[in-house]
């Protein structure tokens, strides 16, 4: 296989007509992992101990916007507003070329590739077990624990001790931390109880799409990278979420 001639100086040039479309795209990322700049230090590499997994992860989605040029399957600006509508984007150049925003009103969670959705995902729940409650000292500290260079093992081994269906009178004396895996550092476990609005909302039929994407065994790949969970158990958590996120008068 020929090799791939180097990355050009100028965005908006084409690649060179040698190798092959894959050599390409592992070049590009290649290229973005060891030249993108972090406050005057290299980008961190995957294995190194200081890279987290969600960043390496929009990391990746980055370089694959601008390979194929549909950013808007790969990227979102707010995560409140993506997850609160379904979404369509015109597929014809023509209508693209007339909207003034690489991410158009219409933009929602459907329109995102299912290794973005997956990251979606996983980004709301983290920010729902760590930005949260009246008290901004508390809030402070749940986010302190939760700024480390991993995640925690609720969101990559046992979804369990998130406690999705908690009732508000079982979570009466339970304080976040009180159901998280022995010895885990961030003590964010469980979600607020049912009843209580999550504050980063989750639609309904956004969490049953998570199931389908879980798939089966021989459905691959139906995780992430850093999602170590059960497929069944994992698909349990996704329907437990999407109960919980049906509205009052369907419960």
């Amino acid at each position: 296989m020929a090799n791939a001639g180097p990355l050009q100086g100028d965005p908006s040039a084409t690649f060179q007509a040698a190798g092959s479309c894959a050599s390409q795209t592992a070049q590009v990322k290649s290229s973005s992992r060891t030249t993108l700049r972090c406050g005057g230090h290299r980008t961190p590499q995957a294995g190194s101990g200081t890279a987290h997994p969600l960043v390496l992860e929009v990391a990746d989605l980055c370089v694959e916007a601008l390979i194929d040029r549909h950013p808007e399957r790969h990227c979102w600006v707010d995560e409140r507003a993506i997850v609160g509508q379904v979404g369509a984007v015109s597929p014809q150049p023509g209508v693209r070329r007339l909207q003034n925003s690489w991410l158009p009103p219409s933009h929602g969670w459907a329109v995102l590739t299912p290794r973005a959705q997956r990251l979606l995902a996983d980004v709301m729940l983290l920010l729902n077990l760590a930005d949260r409650g009246q008290d901004n000292s508390e809030r402070a500290r749940r986010l302190s624990r939760a700024s480390r260079a991993e995640l925690p093992p609720c969101l990559t081994i046992d979804r369990s001790a998130m406690r999705v269906t908690l009732s508000r009178r079982q979570a009466h004396d339970v304080q976040p931390g009180s159901t998280c895996i022995d010895d885990c550092p961030f003590r964010l476990c469980p979600l607020p109880p049912k009843g209580d609005e999550l504050p980063y909302q989750m639609d309904e039929a956004f969490c049953a799409h998570q199931i389908d994407l879980v798939g089966r065994w021989f459905r691959s790949p139906g995780r992430a990278d850093w999602q170590a969970v059960n497929r069944e158990d994992l698909r349990t958590f996704w329907r437990e979420m999407s109960e919980r996120m049906a509205p009052a008068w369907r419960k």
